[in-house]
């Protein structure tokens, strides 16, 4: 196979696949045989996906494949943008300003300490609340989306409030090429209003004690204190924090919905991890390995011609990073498919790595722990309600997802 030849209408689409209980066949061929090829995107651009390993890594540590140009309107893009260039550089717009540091410290390991008090008991509020019910019940609906959403309130500083908007605005935001340019920008515009809304309540004097140390109280007061010409505009902090807001909680609804559906779909996966009194560390990195929650790729813009696996990029060429893809290359990870929960070592990506390492993995990995643990407690002999098959994905959205995660105790 050559990378570089088309088919007879052309590079193949991508995303293959919206399934996220196995990897599409073609990209374990293409591991084999090209781990860089030509592929089509969702708005017809043509572009490089990258499956293999060590391609992935090389991509994420190559300052010559820029992320922050992929929002530039020239250049080919993976979907139609959904979001504004200012939250897809959130991160580099923090750095610009000066603001990274402040990020960094709201969401630092030991701000997982204060999380875990606050998860624990709304996570017995909401398994409590579930039990009381016949099953099945929703898994997804009842426990997996509310209790990130709350932590991310608490996290960022938002009062932690039952809305169904949360979910409509982050569908449209995470969408890949089905809403059309003028929904999107309403609803941005919708998000952004209500964020700045949220941003100057917590900034209030009634409420500048319980957002102490949080994401907006730190960032507002950095930001309030920089010379005037330096500042974020309101409309860019709220752009910035709700972009993060969003990611933060959906990225981790996604790996935990993932997570689930995998323990409970592999014989013994479940009575496994429920024999000690928390998720081990092993079992955690595995499935972060194992759960294939990147629905696109990870794009990026190539700065200069290079070359890459034997395949040669030109300054400009768009490069799709498929992280689930090379989490599961078999010349890393032996018998990648396979759910091993004392895997060791585990080299995964699923954060990234080096200056692309996510900066909110701790706090990720103390969500997706705090949220496994008590649901093994809770219901040691938790099952899926339909057969692993008849799960349904969703099939537009950047982010693997089921549509429902129905389950008996």
């Amino acid at each position: 196979m050559n990378p570089e030849a088309d088919g007879p209408h052309g590079p193949p689409p991508y995303p293959f696949s919206s399934n996220g209980s196995r990897p599409d066949p073609r990209c374990r061929e293409w591991q084999r045989v090209s781990p860089v090829a030509r592929v089509r995107t969702n708005t017809g651009d043509h572009a490089w996906l990258v499956t293999g390993y060590e391609a992935a890594r090389h991509v994420l540590t190559d300052d010559r494949l820029s992320h922050s140009l992929t929002t530039h309107p020239d250049v080919p893009k993976l979907d139609v943008p959904p979001i504004p260039a200012t939250v897809a550089n959130s991160m580099k717009r923090l750095e610009d300003s000066g603001l990274f540091a402040e990020f960094m410290r709201a969401i630092s390991p030991s701000r997982c300490d204060w999380i875990r008090p606050c998860m624990a008991q709304l996570a017995d509020e909401l398994l409590r609340d579930m039990s009381a019910v016949d099953p099945p019940a929703d898994l997804l609906k009842e426990y997996l989306y509310p209790l990130p959403h709350f932590v991310a309130c608490r996290q960022f500083g938002f009062p932690p409030v039952k809305d169904a908007r949360y979910l409509r605005w982050s569908q449209v935001a995470l969408s890949m090429s089905v809403h059309s340019p003028r929904q999107l920008e309403d609803n941005w515009n919708e998000y952004r209003a209500h964020v700045l809304h949220l941003i100057e309540a917590a900034v209030s004097g009634d409420r500048r004690q319980d957002t102490a140390g949080s994401v907006v109280e730190r960032l507002t007061t950095a930001n309030d204190a920089l010379p005037r010409d330096d500042r974020l505009e309101p409309a860019e902090l709220a752009d910035v924090m709700g972009g993060l807001f969003m990611a933060s909680h959906m990225t981790t609804v996604s790996v935990l919905a993932l997570s689930l559906a995998t323990l409970l779909s592999t014989p013994g996966a479940w009575e496994q991890v429920s024999r000690t009194p928390e998720v081990p560390s092993a079992a955690l990195e595995e499935l972060l390995r194992h759960a294939l929650w990147i629905h696109d790729a990870l794009p990026r813009i190539a700065t200069e011609d290079m070359e890459m696996a034997g395949v040669r990029i030109r300054a400009g060429d768009l490069v799709l990073t498929c992280v689930d893809a090379a989490n599961r290359d078999p010349r890393v990870f032996t018998g990648p498919d396979t759910l091993d929960l004392t895997r060791s070592p585990n080299p995964h990506l699923a954060f990234g790595l080096g200056t692309n390492h996510c900066p909110g993995s701790a706090v990720a990995r103390t969500v997706v722990r705090g949220t496994l643990t008590p649901l093994l407690l809770r219901f040691p002999r938790l099952r899926l309600a339909v057969e692993p098959a008849e799960i349904s994905w969703r099939p537009d959205e950047q982010l693997r997802m089921p549509e429902t995660l129905p389950v008996r105790w």
